[in-house]
């Protein structure tokens, strides 16, 4: 039994975290209002980056649909952040010019200020495809798979071989696990603080955002370039080939998320993770239970690398996770493999479709369940999932996937999210 303190700290909690859930369900359709507004009078959709351009300096600066520049023979000095870049320019009249800000804001317009003329110098010359780039959330994976997505859609527009390009941070995160993932993808990554002296590159693209990716976009019907993306990707650690579907030994994979401190931006939190299972060791007995013969797995992505996660999930049939940042994954599962996500009462599905666009964009089945009942969402952000929920989910994907008509789950996005006993 709880007594009266524990049970008014429980309530506060909960409330706390219903609260932010609801600022987050506020701030997004805010921002889906505000980038409809913006594509209906502007028609800058995500095609049209390339296609609207400004055009000046004799070409040195070139900025385009809003949301990225594209500099040549710049001048880069870190220690003077007022005059950060400098661009040959006969007539230094720039035109006004602004960028499209989601739920961060962009420092494209901060970058644009400190923008100057370019006197006549020596320094080195960088001749190597440079990308500039502010992350956001560097710790975590979805978020850092915009950026990554980003500069992918940057050299793949500019016949760039994204493995050798560089990538300069412009911001002064901590290191971290995506490190490795960086520089595994490009030709050399490093921070403009490190950079000493003035250095002139021959070419400098400011990447937007990964808030201003179009993988933050759930209202796009389609994402030019993601299966190539998802391809590179996994070839950049050796990955040539996914899982063929087998249906006599099916491999299923369970993510789950534990309260963590492994990166100091989540400090803040205390490492508190929110939706999590409270009765793991259930469920994954209940899915061994399900499907006897096939293969069950239950990981932690922060105790593997990522290339581990990589080689695991092009080999996954079916992945099952609580929303978070994990599901992103959803990227790499092969074309016939499903993703089941769950969500926890205060975690409305209908707000949170990052990762059904995922599976949308690369033509996956994409299942999720809701939870209804309150008295399963427990004290400290963890959620009790019925092992009759899992079997009955289980099973009908086994059959979509498996069964002769493929009558209960085909491959035309069918999605179910009803409540089940």
């Amino acid at each position: 039994q709880m007594d009266k303190t524990e049970m008014e700290t429980t309530m506060f909690n909960q409330v706390t975290s219903m609260e932010a859930e609801l600022k987050e369900m506020t701030i997004f359709r805010q921002v889906s209002t505000q980038k409809t507004q913006l594509k209906e009078r502007t028609k800058l959709d995500i095609s049209s980056w390339f296609s609207d351009k400004y055009n000046t300096c004799d070409g040195n600066f070139i900025a385009y649909g809003h949301e990225f520049i594209f500099l040549k023979n710049i001048r880069f000095e870190y220690k003077n952040y007022s005059d950060l870049f400098a661009i040959p320019c006969v007539n230094f009249d720039f035109k006004p010019y602004f960028f499209f800000s989601g739920t961060e804001g962009t420092p494209m317009t901060e970058w644009m200020l400190s923008i100057t003329r370019r006197k006549d110098s020596v320094e080195e010359i960088k001749l190597e495809y440079t990308i500039a780039i502010k992350r956001i959330e560097a710790h975590n994976i979805y978020h850092t798979l915009t950026e990554w997505f980003n500069i992918f859609a940057l050299s793949r527009h500019f016949k760039f071989d994204p493995k050798q390009v560089d990538v300069i941070f412009l911001d002064d995160r901590p290191p971290g696990a995506m490190d490795e993932t960086w520089h595994t993808l490009y030709r050399q990554v490093y921070y403009a603080k490190n950079l000493l002296e003035p250095t002139v590159f021959k070419t400098l693209i400011l990447s937007p955002i990964g808030y201003e990716s179009p993988l933050r976009l759930p209202y796009l019907k389609t994402v030019e370039g993601i299966e190539e993306f998802s391809d590179y990707f996994l070839q950049a650690f050796g990955i040539n080939e996914r899982k063929k579907l087998n249906c006599a030994r099916l491999r299923v994979v369970i993510i789950w998320r534990h309260d963590y401190n492994s990166h100091p931006e989540r400090a803040k939190t205390g490492g508190t993770i929110f939706r999590k299972i409270q009765n793991e060791a259930e469920v994954l007995q209940r899915l061994k239970d399900s499907l006897p013969g096939h293969e069950i797995i239950d990981i932690l992505l922060e105790n593997m690398t990522m290339k581990q996660q990589l080689q695991l999930i092009a080999h996954t049939d079916v992945l099952i996770g609580m929303h978070g940042a994990g599901n992103a994954h959803a990227l790499f599962l092969p074309s016939h493999a499903v993703l089941l996500e769950l969500f926890p009462l205060d975690s409305p599905q209908v707000i949170f479709q990052y990762f059904k666009s995922f599976c949308n964009w690369r033509k996956l089945t994409y299942v999720y369940w809701q939870n209804k009942d309150n008295k399963n969402d427990l004290p400290n952000y963890y959620t009790y999932v019925s092992p009759k929920v899992i079997d009955t989910y289980i099973k009908r994907l086994y059959n979509g996937l498996c069964s002769p008509k493929k009558s209960s789950l085909s491959k035309n996005k069918h999605q179910f999210g009803k409540s089940l006993p």
